[in-house]
């Protein structure tokens, strides 16, 4: 959430998207799903994936996006998806196929039913 660790190809960091740094956490939060929606135009803006390097920051991030935006919000721990998935990192690699299980048994790209 807030720390300017790795980032994910198309997405948006509260820690480094201007005006958001030294935020309150609400207006951060907003900024930085403003930016994604209109940078990156996402297939299900009802949907977020928070990278975090605190839970209890992002524990309070996802419940402030589905009071007011989203209906699912999956919180993973940045160091943790880095460390095992580090591809996921690549500049450029917008266009390349990911395995359908990110984190087994927890994080999914696709359907349910693949």
């Amino acid at each position: 959430c807030q720390a300017a660790g790795p980032w994910l190809p198309g997405s948006g960091s509260i820690g480094v998207l201007p005006g958001c740094k030294d935020a309150p956490l609400l207006v951060a939060v907003e900024a930085a799903r403003s930016f994604v929606l209109s940078e990156y135009t996402p297939d299900r803006p009802k949907s977020a994936l928070l990278l975090h390097d605190s839970i209890d920051r992002a524990t309070e991030a996802a419940q402030l996006l589905l009071d007011q935006h989203c209906t699912r919000v999956a919180c993973v721990d940045r160091a943790a998806l880095h460390a095992s998935h580090p591809f996921l990192f690549e500049p450029g690699l917008g266009t390349a196929a990911y395995p359908n299980e990110i984190i087994p048994g927890k994080l999914y790209l696709g359907s349910a039913a693949s």
